[in-house]
């Protein structure tokens, strides 16, 4: 509470109504926590908002947090931090952590993606020129989210000097784009991130994980082109040009990492199946008695699925 008071003298928080003094705030219902992605590294930040948060909570508000990160994410800070990678109180470490599990898990999550604004940015440069083919280069690069189409009134200028060509334009949107597309880069978790520069570098990606790819097709940064495609070329090179060698080294092996384990664990599958068989093969008794057999199957049903939890939380390790 005392935390609350201090924040409503500040210009952090922000009144929705006017003639509403901010001091009053235990009288409003709702309250919209906003960036919470800011400090994410921050240990006292983080404990900071999860006071805040759970404060809240417990008087019966209504809350709404917007952020540009996973909640998982903020999770994923304190698994180095428990390892032993901080000289912070583990029991604190721990705490915090379950807080913040138990608090999003109360939460329902909505993805919000980049908006479509090809048509939009194509109808207000048709009045400026009447050439369709500058006009279609421009909106296929810049008719995405709310940002992209602010900038078509500038590279428009810049298509009529000389030599600009869509090469340039694309690499002069990379560049005034730099910023944003770093946040975005940034706010991915490390699997989306692979995928990414995957799809980027080869103009392929592994879609074995099926979840991060409906992740990124909703947030709008891969489309569907006959296959999946990132939403626009000058992301594409950010993407290329931005991701250091480390950091690609760090994907690549965490993703080989995932892959190896997975087919260690189709490898001990097969084994199961074999040792299995030949049981049966050794036993034909087995074979003449339907119900000993279809017990038999009905056991190996209920063993591979916990094998195969005991075999992913070793993988993880």
């Amino acid at each position: 509470e005392a935390m609350l008071n201090s924040l409503s003298k500040t210009p952090l928080f922000v009144k929705r109504k006017e003639n509403w003094d901010a001091r009053h705030w235990k009288h409003a219902e709702y309250f919209i926590i906003e960036n919470l992605e800011h400090g994410l590294k921050s240990f006292e930040l983080n404990k900071m908002k999860l006071k805040v948060i759970s404060y809240l909570i417990a008087r019966k508000k209504r809350v709404v947090i917007n952020s540009e990160i996973y909640p998982n994410q903020i999770l994923a800070i304190y698994k180095p931090l428990l390892e032993g990678g901080t000289d912070q109180n583990e029991n604190d470490l721990i705490s915090d952590h379950n807080s913040w599990r138990n608090i999003f898990g109360a939460f329902p999550q909505i993805l919000i993606g980049m908006t479509d604004q090809k048509n939009q940015v194509i109808k207000s440069l048709d009045k400026k020129t009447d050439q369709k083919q500058i006009v279609e280069n421009i909106g296929n690069e810049l008719g995405y989210s709310q940002f992209l189409p602010k900038l078509a009134p500038v590279i428009m200028a810049r298509y009529q000097e000389a030599h600009f060509d869509t090469q340039s334009m694309i690499l002069h949107v990379q560049k005034l784009s730099h910023g944003y597309y770093t946040d975005i880069w940034n706010a991915l978790p490390a699997r989306e991130r692979y995928m990414l520069y995957d799809l980027a570098k080869d103009g392929f990606m592994n879609i074995k994980n099926g979840n991060s790819l409906f992740s990124l097709m909703k947030k709008g940064l891969v489309v569907w082109r006959d296959r999946p495609a990132i939403f626009n070329q000058s992301f594409q090179n950010f993407i290329v040009s931005f991701v250091s060698k480390k950091e690609a080294l760090q994907l690549e092996v965490r993703n080989r990492k995932d892959s190896s384990w997975g087919t260690i664990k189709i490898v001990m599958y097969l084994m199961i199946l074999t040792l299995v068989v030949f049981i049966l093969l050794g036993e034909p008794g087995i074979l003449e008695d339907f119900e000993e057999l279809l017990a038999a199957v009905g056991g190996l049903g209920v063993i591979l699925p916990i094998i195969s939890t005991i075999l992913g939380k070793s993988g993880e390790k």
